[in-house]
This record gives C-alpha cells, structure tokens and sequence, in this order.
C-alpha cells in the first residue's frame, strides 16, 4: 500500500522480483494472445470490443510491470549492500515509482482493458449462443 515501505521488503528477494517481472513480461503478452485467440472467429461489437481491450493490455499492463517491478529490482540491485541507511535513501524514488501518476494511470488503464476484454468476450460468446453454466445449488 502506499506509504508502506518497499525497499526493506524487496531487498531480501530483488533477484526474484527482477527476474519475476522481466518474466511477466511476455507472459502478458500470451494472457493476451489466449484471449484474441478466444474470441477468435466471433463477429459483433462484442468481440471487436475485447480484441481491442486486449491491445491496449498487452502494451499498458506488461510497461507498467515492467517499469515498476524490473525498475525497482534494478535501483535495489545497483544499491549495493542493503544496509538501513541506503534502503532509507532509495525509499522515496521507489514510493514516486510504485505510486508516482504515470505508473499509476498505467496501472489503471492496462487493468481496466483486461477486465473489459474479459467481459467483453464473455459477452461476445453468450451473443454466439454459449450457455450460462449455473453452480450447483445446496443438496
């Protein structure tokens, strides 16, 4: 959350992290790729909606993650040893990074297109005749 500090809980794990979030990278992309590929064929608004939605995810969400995730693993990693005294002068660029305006409209934008294109291509195939499976109620 903002205001709760970052450079003390990443410190212990910055090789991980990096290497998580450079490997999220291309991983969105194929999140993506499952979704076009879903809606695949559909005619409508519907669809057109969701292939949309997922082009703007694709490039928002994976920059955002990357510059907040591999951006913080590279100052951390670059700090050198983590004492107090360093965690403590790199907090406030890792605060502006984590929860600066254009990391978080990034944020916002790349995860509001994954929810529209989901939705959207939810909706797609209940228009191509796919059928609402209801759970199944208490015996």
């Amino acid at each position: 959350m903002p205001g709760a500090p970052i450079a003390i809980t990443l410190a212990p794990i910055v090789t991980w992290w990096t290497a998580l979030h450079v490997a999220q990278v291309p991983l969105f992309a194929l999140l993506g790729l499952a979704v076009l590929l879903l809606v695949r064929g559909l005619d409508g608004r519907a669809a057109r909606i969701s292939r949309g939605a997922v082009a703007v995810f694709v490039v928002v969400y994976p920059a955002f993650d990357a510059a907040v995730g591999v951006g913080s693993g590279v100052m951390l990693g670059a700090l050198g040893p983590p004492t107090a005294e360093r965690l403590a002068l790199i907090e406030p660029a890792l605060q502006a990074l984590f929860w600066g305006p254009v990391t978080g409209l990034m944020a916002v934008v790349g995860g509001a297109a994954w929810v529209v294109a989901l939705v959207a291509a939810a909706w797609a195939w209940r228009g191509a005749g796919a059928r609402v499976r209801r759970a199944a109620g208490p015996a």
